[in-house]
């Protein structure tokens, strides 16, 4: 991730928990509100792994790089909180806490190492771009931005970033075993307009990931209150976690 969008992400999270995410202790009722959707959307999916290992592998990850980290079964405050859900087609779902589309990819890259599984991870930025990326047991199979040059300040930048993220849609096929012609229109940077005519979202909508991630065989959670357990973490983690990647 870019400086600009880490120091932008770093002063959103600061004024939420100013407002009212009071890290490990619940907040007051009248702050409760300003924990709720807090951050710009980091979401992991891992192939054939339980909800519980999941989050103890997030855990350790976090412990590692000396960031809080703590089990819970209730929600209080997800600004800070992963939320893991209960399996669905072999795949489990973990939200990441607001602000951690500057560490999603690292920490994917991590717990598919640690796991011995394949994870697929997306994020988004400010509703501008989405992204996805794709490990299996650490290595890296795939990496898309919707937006390749959002942060580019040249022409030559912008040609860079666009081939470092710039699928391939090849790849992500054999990984998942299906056709490429499934995959390809959504792998398309700077694109508008549905990739099928089925889907629910454009091109131009982050939302659009879910369209790709259902062919890909994975589920984003229909009701985000239908978690099976959480992780709280410390606030500090955006200081602390590794980042991959400038988008």
């Amino acid at each position: 991730m870019s400086v600009t969008a880490l120091r932008i992400s770093v002063v959103a999270l600061v004024s939420a928990l100013a407002a009212g995410c009071g890290g490990q202790n619940a907040p007051r009722a009248s702050e409760s509100a300003q924990c709720e959707n807090s951050g710009f959307l980091a979401v992991s999916a891992f192939r054939g792994v339980g909800p519980r290992t999941v989050l103890l592998a997030a855990a350790r990850f976090m412990h590692r790089h000396n960031v809080e980290a703590d089990l819970a079964t209730r929600s209080v405050c997800p600004a800070l909180e992963a939320r893991v859900f209960p399996p669905k087609q072999g795949w489990t779902v973990v939200i990441w806490p607001g602000y951690f589309n500057a560490h999603d990819i690292a920490t994917a890259r991590a717990l598919s190492s640690s796991l011995a599984t394949l994870v697929v991870t997306t994020h988004e930025f400010e509703d501008a771009y989405w992204t996805l990326a794709v490990f299996d047991d650490g290595l890296p199979i795939v990496r898309f931005a919707s937006q390749p040059g959002y942060f580019a300040s040249s022409p030559s930048e912008a040609r860079r970033s666009a081939r470092k993220w710039s699928g391939p849609p090849g790849r992500l096929a054999r990984k998942f075993r299906i056709p490429i012609e499934v995959v390809t229109p959504y792998l398309v940077p700077n694109a508008s307009g549905k990739a099928f005519r089925s889907d629910d979202f454009p091109r131009d909508n982050f939302w659009v990931f879910t369209d790709l991630w259902r062919r890909l065989g994975i589920w984003y959670p229909l009701n985000v209150d239908g978690y099976r357990s959480v992780l709280r973490v410390g606030s500090d983690f955006l200081d602390r976690l590794p980042a991959e990647g400038e988008l």
